[in-house]
């Protein structure tokens, strides 16, 4: 398992995880450390949430009949496809958005909320807080966010136990 994220201390939290390497995309070219990784075959399945230069980085890196998981975009930035790099490798793109299971396949989209709530029962399935603030401190989590400061889950701690339990 590949990850990749801005910085060191973020490689070093995702080390500790469980990826096997790490690629600092800040500092590194992610097709360069793929290709040095895999001694130039590339990988078989890679997941990218952030759309951008990111998913075309994905779609470089991959080996032939590879596959490429676009998750969403939090780039902001929805690229255009070179059909042609699927094509020479044979390699494919397949987007995945889970809200539409819900009403396309509600089997699949049941079944996955099953296995996510047996995964945290069993302790198997364990978010990272990395940060806490207060609810008087929402423009500060904000900023930490944008910051690209978290590592991890950001949380607002309500104060209220009302107001909480009105959300």
């Amino acid at each position: 398992v590949f990850a990749v994220c801005g910085g060191e201390e973020k490689c070093q939290f995702l080390q500790s995880r469980g990826a096997d390497k790490t690629i600092d995309y800040t500092k590194d070219r992610i097709v360069d450390k793929v290709k040095e990784f895999t001694n130039g075959r590339g990988v078989d399945v890679v997941m990218d949430q952030v759309g951008g230069d990111s998913l075309l980085d994905c779609i470089k890196s991959l080996a032939f009949e590879g596959r490429a998981l676009t998750i969403g975009y939090a780039s902001g930035s929805i690229p255009k496809i070179p059909a042609n790099q699927l094509l020479l490798k044979s390699s494919s793109l397949i987007g995945v958005f889970w809200g539409s299971y819900a009403q396309s396949n509600p089997s699949a989209f049941s079944k996955s909320i099953q296995q996510v709530l047996q995964g945290v029962a069993d302790n198997k399935l364990r978010p990272h807080v990395g940060k806490t603030f207060s609810l008087d401190e929402i423009n500060e989590a904000y900023q930490y966010v944008l910051d690209r400061k978290s590592v991890g889950k950001v949380v607002i701690k309500m104060k209220d136990e009302d107001l909480r339990s009105k959300l």
